[in-house]
């Protein structure tokens, strides 16, 4: 007989903040693609869509009690943390701060379900 796993309360912090970043993420690519010149750098680009995709894995494979959790984790948190510094760098633009905000909080989240006993 299967069992069913209990999810805690710091799964599903992870599972919001990683569904949240994901959504963020895509939202700022949209913004970035209508503001258009340096908005549409190519390495920005690529890192939104990296960590949007990586948070979407994450949120997944929390969802499903994959054995790989932790390290799943670990690499978006490091994803969450690259992108949320290349945000950054544009302070003045509530978008990209906003994105640089929901970054930090699934990378803090993705941490602390990794080092959860």
């Amino acid at each position: 007989m299967a069992t069913l796993s209990v999810r805690t309360a710091e799964m599903q912090e992870c599972i919001d903040a990683c569904i949240d970043c994901r959504s963020t993420c895509r939202s700022t690519m949209d913004y970035c693609m209508r503001q258009g010149g340096a908005m549409m750098d190519a390495a920005l680009m690529r890192m939104l869509l990296d960590c949007s995709d990586t948070c979407g894995m994450c949120a997944d494979m929390i969802m499903r009690d994959s054995g790989s959790v932790k390290d799943m984790c670990r690499m978006c948190a490091d994803m969450c943390t690259r992108c949320a510094d290349m945000c950054a760098k544009m302070p003045d633009d509530r978008q990209m701060a906003a994105c640089a905000e929901a970054c930090r909080r699934a990378a803090a989240a993705c941490r602390k379900l990794a080092a959860a006993g």
